[in-house]
């Protein structure tokens, strides 16, 4: 009787290791429940001033679901727009070389990428 548990038991993890494993996404493809997301800056070609403005872009991916947006900055601050597709940034006070920007989309098919990130570079900024 007691090997028939631990079979049972290896039977229960080897399931439960097979969902935690699901089919990559596909991103883009029309008639695909994930679209394609991507971060671009509006303030001119390239954000990297004091103050720029960025937006997210969700294309594809089916219909019937409403996205949400959540954005964090590794530096810097958020002066307007958060919850919206497009935020402002005031990042006069980082002296950093670099920020990350990261925003989670809600509302999406679970198997879909929900975090896309954006890195902006200074040039002229000094360590």
């Amino acid at each position: 009787m007691f090997r028939n548990i631990v079979f049972l038991v290896t039977l229960n993890l080897t399931l439960f290791t097979l969902s935690l494993l699901p089919a990559p996404p596909v991103r883009g493809i029309p008639g695909s429940p994930c679209p394609t997301i991507n971060i671009k800056c509006l303030t001119g070609e390239q954000c990297g001033g004091n103050r720029s403005r960025l937006i997210v872009e969700v294309r594809g991916g089916g219909t019937g679901y409403t996205p949400t947006y959540t954005w964090c900055l590794s530096a810097g601050t958020i002066t307007s727009g958060q919850g919206t597709d497009t935020i402002e940034i005031d990042t006069s006070a980082v002296s950093d070389k670099w920020i990350t920007v990261v925003v989670m989309i809600g509302g999406l098919d679970r198997e879909c990428t929900d975090v896309v990130t954006y890195r902006i570079v200074f040039d002229k900024r000094s360590t």
